[in-house]
């Protein structure tokens, strides 16, 4: 007996003879289903699709929600046919056009479907979703089939190098490389030496993440990064960032070098490069204006704060063209010291101590780019050591330098163009290493007391924050990232990493260190090809042969760019840019002068 024509139903139903206990769908559907009896085992089911299915399967779950039994994702072209266990639940999968596309592979392989655990790659939702109830179809809801995967689905990983790929951890201050080990789609992280556990992590091709592990959870993924993460550390007292990168060549540049000093590169006694040793050299200081680059250089290798006070220790400047970095002229400078000072017409500033009639007579000088005095201010009887840093705080406001003294202290200086004398400010128990603008005002570096100063721009005193209270950490020259008001500084001893103060004047909580290689940051500089990142100077921590490198860092989101690019023996001592977009390198060691130009 034929009981289709009385039990047709909607688009979709089932419907049953009684003779072979066959079941079929509406033809108009084109699915012809026939279900058998298997004796004393379960059913037999046999599926023919209707138009419009691309890929479909069938999966049986038992009553504990795991897979019994399953097809293999299968073309619509192709019938289904699979034996359910007696008591088992049956659903329907239906895919439409694109799956393989959105899954980037050309077919499935013959691999039945299984049921997914942990960070196994997902089959995704089916377009249509139907469930065996009696004798007919019902739609189901997505939520009542559990997650499902099969082999070839690892297609959608990354198929990534677990040596070209670079873990950051910032769960503690220091060097600490993470081995990666791949199986399948899944990287291992070992983190035990950067005080996060072990990590499993699956990385697929449309960027989504899976991290498997109850210690660390999925958080936004860094620029030019491949996943972001939040870790516990070893001890619970809290969660740290760890992100991953693939690696990436430093971006190409020209690079052109000048030998300022005919010398034997240098290499300090002092193996773990304290920032006295990091200062050391026969090049002592950078200054680049719109048409000549300034170097100065030394006799003596030595590091003296109070040099202008050491015999013996000639200064002499050397001048090259920005165009062509072709030497204009190299002259030896009575005046004790010269230092970058951003005023325009390419000046250059200048103390001059006059020991004679036992007084010690202080004089700022300013030069033009030819060594002719355009300006003079004498401060008398009064022991100023040595130009440290100065910055430009108007367009023709003024110039606040910062002059060391013979002991922990130092003066602040503000001139204008003419060289009219604004105000001085003096401070104790400071050794300043460098100034910026901030705000309306500067910031300076205290290597005496590990803070930075920040200052309004009359020179008043706001307030200090301290790097540390408990190691010395000796902070280098900060550096204003124009586009997001943040300052960035260099700490190079104990310790090595970078870091910032917010525009609202409070440090940043992330501490930034390169986990590339084993480095000290030891200057800040602009990136002018691209602004959302810095450029950071670092020498390779290796006492027999420190290598000079450069890499880029984002201050705000406080992560490296992997990449860095090598510039030979030493350590870079001083970054400035001209205003084409060149970026000057001065490497002390190797008294050096490079310039970086884009290709």
């Amino acid at each position: 007996m034929d009981g289709r024509a009385a039990r047709e139903a909607r688009p979709g139903s089932w419907y049953a003879g009684n003779m072979e206990r066959s079941l079929r769908r509406a033809r108009p559907l084109g699915l012809v289903v026939a279900l058998t009896v298997v004796s004393g085992c379960g059913d037999r089911l046999v599926l023919e699709a209707p138009e419009g299915v691309e890929h479909w399967a069938l999966v049986a779950l038992d009553a504990d929600d795991q897979v019994a039994t399953s097809t293999p994702l299968r073309p619509g072209t192709e019938r289904l046919e699979l034996e359910v266990p007696l008591g088992a639940r049956m659903y329907l999968l239906e895919y439409g056009a694109g799956l393989m596309e959105a899954l980037g592979v050309s077919a499935p392989s013959p691999d039945p479907l299984t049921l997914a655990a942990g960070c196994d790659l997902r089959l995704p939702s089916p377009a249509r979703l139907e469930t065996v109830v009696s004798d007919r179809l019902e739609d189901a809801e997505l939520s009542e089939l559990p997650p499902l995967t099969a082999p070839w689905l690892s297609a959608r990983c990354q198929n990534l190098d677990p040596a070209s790929l670079l873990v950051h951890s910032g769960c503690v201050p220091t060097y600490c490389p993470v081995a990666v080990s791949r199986d399948g789609c899944t990287l291992r992280l070992e983190g035990a030496t950067c005080d996060f556990g072990t990590v499993s992590v699956t990385l697929e091709r449309d960027g989504e993440v899976c991290v498997d592990a109850d210690a660390c959870d999925v958080e936004t993924r860094p620029s030019g990064g491949l996943a972001g993460l939040s870790c516990s550390r070893n001890d619970d007292s809290g969660f740290c960032p760890v992100q991953i990168y693939g690696a990436t060549p430093f971006p190409p540049v020209e690079l052109e070098r000048v030998q300022v000093v005919e010398t034997t590169p240098h290499l300090p006694n002092n193996a773990r490069y304290r920032p006295e040793s990091l200062r050391t050299g026969r090049v002592d200081d950078l200054l680049v204006t719109d048409t000549h680059v300034f170097v100065t250089s030394s006799e003596s290798l030595e590091y003296a704060p109070d040099r202008c006070r050491r015999r013996g220790r000639a200064q002499r400047l050397h001048a090259y063209a920005t165009d062509d970095l072709r030497p204009l002229y190299s002259r030896n400078s009575s005046r004790c010291a010269l230092s970058p000072l951003e005023v325009p017409g390419s000046r250059i500033l200048g103390f001059n101590v006059d020991e004679g009639s036992g007084l010690l007579l202080s004089q700022l000088i300013s030069f033009d780019g030819e060594l002719v005095r355009t300006t003079s201010i004498s401060f008398g009887d009064f022991e100023l050591a040595n130009v440290v840093a100065s910055v430009r705080l108007g367009p023709d406001e003024n110039v606040v330098v910062i002059a060391s003294t013979h002991a922990t202290g130092a003066t602040l200086v503000s001139v204008r163009d003419d060289g009219t004398l604004r105000w001085t400010v003096d401070l104790a128990d400071i050794e300043p290493s460098g100034v910026t603008r901030f705000r309306d005002g500067f910031v300076l570096t205290d290597s005496y007391r590990d803070g930075l100063w920040i200052f309004g721009p009359d020179g008043t005193q706001r307030e200090i924050q301290y790097i540390t209270d408990s190691v010395s950490r000796n902070p280098g020259e900060p550096h204003l990232h124009e586009s997001s008001g943040y300052v960035s500084v260099p700490v190079s001893r104990d310790v090595r990493y970078v870091v910032s103060l917010q525009s609202d004047g409070t440090l940043h909580p992330r501490r930034v260190v390169n986990n590339e290689r084993p480095v000290l940051p030891t200057a800040i500089g602009a990136w002018p090809l691209e602004a959302s990142w810095v450029l950071v100077g670092m020498t390779l921590d290796a006492p027999e042969q420190p290598e000079a490198l450069l890499g880029l860092l984002d201050p705000v989101e406080g992560h490296y760019r992997p990449g860095m690019l090598s510039l030979g023996f030493g350590v870079v001592s001083a970054i400035r840019t001209d205003p084409q977009g060149r970026v000057y390198i001065l490497l002390s060691w190797a008294a050096q002068l490079v310039r970086l130009s884009p290709p």
